[in-house]
């Protein structure tokens, strides 16, 4: 899993450079927390801030050395900015590689969170942007290790948004019990109110 973390720091949200919405913070410390990523005709930019390392207990600097090391580069260009974030350029085809690639490392975890024996889930179903999950038990109660998993499917979910370009993603997990009713469903933003 931390490796689908810090491959997906090549990932971003996508950001309008020519409008703000009314009563939008614009301050330069918010800009210098958000992923951002910036589409032209052929490349798109990723700028991670260097928030982005700190949680993975790295610098930007021995971070962008790791994707410039060797003979077969990945991305056209890997640079930490003079505001210590890191700016990756890459193909607009890489882009969508590297967001397919995601899409299947979550489906992976998916199985393997059916598979593994931790929980007591018999199928989970998405849409296509992993912001909905409902989640099938063998049982009609929600366990502590099922309620807890809630988290692992808001950091798949919301991991995915954010480099889809959904600056605000919301993640919703429904539980079903094995006799098909509804136990409970979750809802990140929620979670954000309180």
């Amino acid at each position: 899993m931390l490796c689908l973390l810090m491959l997906c720091g090549c990932g971003s949200k996508k950001e309008d450079t020519n409008s703000s919405p009314a009563g939008a913070d614009t301050s330069e410390e918010k800009q210098e927390e958000t992923v951002t990523v910036d589409e032209n005709l052929l490349d798109v930019t990723v700028t991670l801030p260097n928030s982005f390392f700190e949680s993975f207990e790295t610098t930007a600097e021995d971070y962008v050395d790791s994707m410039n090391e060797g003979d077969q580069k990945i991305f056209k260009e890997v640079k930490v900015n003079d505001d210590g974030s890191v700016s990756i350029t890459m193909t607009k085809a890489q882009y969508n590689e590297f967001m397919r690639e995601m899409e299947k490392s979550i489906d992976d975890s998916l199985k393997e969170m059916i598979d593994g024996g931790d929980f007591a889930f018999v199928s989970i179903d998405h849409d296509k942007k992993y912001e909905n999950f409902t989640v099938t038990l063998s049982t009609n109660e929600l366990g502590f290790a099922e309620s807890f998993s809630v988290m692992g499917f808001a950091m798949l979910g919301g991991i995915y948004q954010l480099f889809d370009g959904n600056q605000n993603p919301n993640i919703t997990v429904k539980f079903i019990g094995a006799n098909g009713t509804e136990i409970q469903t979750w809802n990140s933003a929620d979670m954000a109110n309180q």
